[in-house]
């Protein structure tokens, strides 16, 4: 199975180490995919960089427009349309997505990690759910308008249950595929057309996609157990339980932004952390958890003050 990270300049040290942990930590040898999706670096300048950190498994660099010529698209959502478009490299069954700061904690086998398909967290539907509004959980009515549109896009019900949009997150590639010839992806993910600003390409996977999960383990709080990856999540009054890097259960830790802006103390916690405990290398996490990269505005922010300074002249359920 491949591993599919989406990065961009601004994020290549966190990246770098993410690297280091994937290099440390995953058995087995397997192809990392970087796609760069906006980089001012060459790929050989990217390969000096990346390289070296890479004894046991393999790298290759793919820049996005080797995929699709997408550049009119803010830049997190020219993330997702990539998380697709890598497909064509992918020889695989399965490939692996990974955002930046997915990083690893201890040794795991690359079947262990994330879930059959998807990444495990489903959010538990409502009872007797039949509408979309009634499917999506308080957690995904964000993305209603998105949802809305796929699913009308496709002329198609809405599935009975959704995954939580966050990586890691296991794509069947033969899924992905079918995804990219049913439908303009480019389009689809548009706001300028669809003047929608809130997209997943996860909600967008799950029409697709014909797991069935068992739905008998999701717990009343929306979550499924099992799940191995910790989330850090976006509340930023909530500490960390770092326990969690010392129990086995736990072979990674997925680090949201806003979670970490302008908190210096977390950052300092979770460097000491991830190079006494971890054992991941010092200079690396000194760089990837720099307080000034962690304060920036994030891809999303930036996309939506672009987004707003566009007039929208067109919705795509008025132009067919």
């Amino acid at each position: 199975m491949a591993l599919v990270t989406v990065t961009c300049d601004r994020d290549l040290d966190i990246a770098r180490l993410q690297a280091y942990s994937i290099n440390k930590f995953l058995q087995g040898s397997h192809t990392h995919y970087l796609v760069i999706e906006n980089s001012k670096k060459t790929t050989q300048e990217l390969l000096e960089i990346f390289q070296p950190l890479y004894t046991r498994h393999k790298l290759e660099i793919v820049e996005a427009k080797t995929l699709v010529l997408i550049n009119h698209l803010p830049g997190y959502i020219r993330q997702q349309v990539l998380k697709f478009a890598i497909s064509e490299k992918i020889t695989d069954e399965f490939y692996l997505l990974l955002d930046s700061k997915d990083i690893l904690l201890r040794n795991v086998e690359l079947d262990q990690w994330g879930s059959e398909e998807g990444n495990n967290l489903i959010y538990k539907p409502f009872k007797n759910s039949k509408t979309l509004r009634e499917t999506l959980a308080p957690e995904l009515q964000v993305y209603f308008n998105f949802a809305n549109l796929c699913q009308k896009i496709l002329g198609t019900s809405s599935p009975e249950w959704f995954w939580a949009p966050t990586t890691p997150f296991r794509c069947r590639t033969s899924t992905v595929k079918k995804l990219l010839g049913s439908l303009d992806v480019d389009r689809v993910f548009d706001p300028y057309v669809t003047n929608i600003k809130e997209v997943s390409e996860f909600i967008l996977y799950r029409f697709f996609s014909e797991f069935e999960p068992d739905l008998s383990i999701v717990q009343e709080n929306f979550w499924s157990t099992g799940n191995n990856t910790k989330f850090m999540w976006a509340n930023k009054d909530i500490e960390i339980d770092f326990s969690i890097f010392k129990n086995d259960f736990y072979k990674s830790v997925s680090f949201h932004r806003w979670y970490i802006a302008n908190n210096a103390s977390r950052i300092d916690k979770i460097k000491n952390v991830l190079v006494d405990y971890v054992g991941l290398d010092c200079e690396l996490v000194e760089k990837g958890f720099d307080p000034i990269f962690w304060t920036k505005q994030t891809w999303h922010e930036r996309g939506n003050v672009l987004f707003d300074q566009f007039d929208i002249g067109f919705r795509l359920d008025n132009t067919g």
